[in-house]
Order: structure tokens, then sequence, then C-alpha cells
């Protein structure tokens, strides 16, 4: 018997599809990968053929590492009680100023267009009144994409922070209970 809500799982599947579309796409994924096209559409299709096919670990490391994003890994931590915190510094390359005020440029530019994004979906949606089941599933996902701008700019706010403190350290999982 499954132990979580069918809700939770295909959140799974979306995620999925998402960091998919992180990565350049289904065939950019499936380069970067040990499964091709036809497997990887299985990983986030909600078919009933494919409810319980879900992506294995090793091709969700090399998805991540592809996009440098921990999309899955983030919301298994989190379904866990636990939030993904990044590395220190100690390993990362110096970020020189000019990159980071491009860094800080486009961050606010991706989060203007994203809640714009879900602004106008929201608007369009309430119009008539009623809100469709077509209407909520693109509102979950602008607020989806939008939560992986957020988490990106905070990645990269701390990286930056970190780079110009510097520290040593790996990615470390924190919970309620501290570290793991």
């Amino acid at each position: 018997m499954r132990q979580l809500p069918a809700s939770t799982y295909a959140a799974l599947k979306t995620a999925t599809r998402h960091l998919v579309d992180e990565t350049g796409g289904i065939d950019a994924a499936g380069a970067c990968t040990r499964v091709g096209r036809a497997t990887m559409a299985q990983y986030y299709s909600r078919d009933e053929r494919n409810a319980a096919v879900y992506a294995p670990l090793d091709v969700i490391a090399d998805l991540e590492a592809a996009t440098g994003v921990p999309t899955i890994t983030r919301q298994l931590a989190r379904l866990a009680g636990y939030e993904l915190v990044p590395a220190l510094a100690g390993d990362a390359e110096a970020v020189a100023p000019s990159d980071a005020v491009r860094a800080a440029l486009m961050m606010g530019a991706s989060l203007s267009v994203g809640v714009g994004r879900y602004q106008q979906l929201a608007i369009e949606a309430a119009e008539d009144g009623n809100i469709s089941p077509s209407e909520l599933r693109q509102l979950e996902e602008a607020l989806y994409t939008l939560s992986r701008i957020i988490h990106s700019a905070h990645d990269t706010v701390v990286r930056l922070r970190q780079n110009a403190n510097p520290g040593a350290g790996k990615i470390t999982i924190v919970g309620s209970e501290g570290a793991a």
C-alpha cells in the first residue's frame, strides 16, 4: 500500500516534467541520462498505464546535475520534513562582483515575469466567477514555476553571499530535529 496521498505522487510526476523541461526538453534529458525518449516520457506521464512508473535515482541525479538545480531532491526532502540548504562556498568558484550584479538583475526579472504570469492567469480565471479544473492546473503550474524561480534565486543569493564570506561544507539537509 502506498504511504502518501495520490496528490503527492502526481506532484512528483509534475516535478519530473519540470526537471525534464529545465534540462532542455525530452531529447536533451535523454542525452544526459541512460534512458531514451519513450522511457523518459513515462516518468512524467500521468496516464493510467504509467501511473506507477517513476524516474530511478540515477536518472534524477543525472538530470539534476545537468540543470544544476536539485528539483526532485528538494521536493523529497520537503516530503520528509526537511529543507535542502546549499553547500557552503568552500568548493565553489568565486563570483566576480559584475556576475553578482548580473545575477541579481536576472533574478529580479525572472521573479517579475513569474509573478506577472500568475497574476494574468488568476485574473483571467476569475473573470467568469468560476475557476475550472484546467485553470486551476494552469495556476498550479504557474505557482510551481514561480517557486522554482524563487528557490533558484535563493540558492544564487546564498552562493553569492558565501563567496563573499567563504566557508566550507557540503549540502546540508536541515529538519525540525536538526541536521541530518
